[in-house]
């Protein structure tokens, strides 16, 4: 998000067990540990269709809404108490926003940006 002519909104995740891959295009990559290469992965549609269909920037935020109005309902039929934490919560989107805002600084000071520990 901050860098300068790159090539779009790209993200990767990278563990033990294998690699996700989406990029801008929306298109999905992804291996197990143990295969040769990346393969070409559908999207399930709860992720591609909706409101936001028209503009696929916009879905990951639709779907996380999705989630957190459902984890209320939730809550409220069981009869959980709304201070329960609902994932994802609000400190969840304080952490996410801590590392936006220390990206954001680093990048305009050139410098490395700490986070706050966690709580």
């Amino acid at each position: 998000m901050v860098t300068r002519f790159g090539g779009g909104e790209r993200i990767e995740l990278y563990g033990s067990g294998g690699t996700l891959i989406i990029d801008s295009e929306g298109k999905l990559q992804g291996a197990r540990a143990n295969d040769d290469r990346l393969q070409i992965l559908p999207i399930p549609a709860r992720y591609t269709s909706g409101p936001s269909s028209s503009d696929p920037r916009l879905r990951p935020f639709v779907t996380l809404a999705e989630d957190f109005v459902e984890g209320i309902r939730a809550a409220k039929v069981a009869g959980k108490p709304l201070g329960q934490e609902i994932e994802p919560s609000f400190a969840d989107g304080l952490k996410v926003q801590q590392v936006l805002d220390a990206a954001r600084a680093s990048a305009e000071t050139n410098c490395w940006v700490s986070l706050p520990p966690p709580r």
